[in-house]
């Protein structure tokens, strides 16, 4: 009965990366969670994992020392779209295009600040990204192992039981 238990506890835990209620009680949740606001809208003071993402992005920075999380208002998901044309004569041919997506990030500081920055700031979402993935990444994975771990031991201690 303790095996069956242990396994049920380690099945559980293998699912908390799952469920977006639960998992936002871990900082690999709150990431993740700032990353899917981050894409699909944008991300603001008092959202789930805004400091979490302000504070990565403020130590790359060398004003980030100077500058507190809370001096940033809202960071945003800008996709672009660049294309190439040839104009010759009334013809204009397209070449191609190629997409950089941006993070912008909008300070609630004026222009003329001490701390030499503007209000607003642009950065690659792939650079971007990589401030916060990988403890993302890790997070969810030392998470699952710890589920995986529980249930062998579960399975363990039910054959152990069979065999005395």
């Amino acid at each position: 009965m303790m095996g069956l238990t242990v396994s049920l506890i380690g099945t559980l835990v293998m699912t908390i990366p799952l469920i977006s209620q639960v998992r936002v009680l871990f900082e690999f949740g709150k990431l993740k969670e700032a990353k899917r606001s981050l894409r699909y809208n944008r991300l603001e003071q008092g959202d789930v994992g805004f400091e979490e993402i302000a504070s990565r992005y403020l130590k790359t920075k060398e004003y980030g020392d100077e500058v507190d999380t809370s001096e940033i208002k809202y960071i945003t998901h800008e996709p672009k779209l660049s294309a190439d044309f040839n104009t010759a004569g009334e013809k204009t041919t397209y070449t191609g295009s190629s997409t950089t997506d941006l993070v912008f990030v909008k300070y609630s500081l004026d222009e003329d600040t001490d701390h030499g920055i503007g209000s607003s700031y642009n950065e690659d979402i792939h650079k971007f990204y990589q401030l916060f993935e990988p403890d993302m990444r890790q997070g969810e994975q030392r998470i699952r192992l710890i589920g995986v771990v529980l249930l062998a031991v579960g399975f363990l201690l039910q054959i152990i039981s069979v065999l005395i």
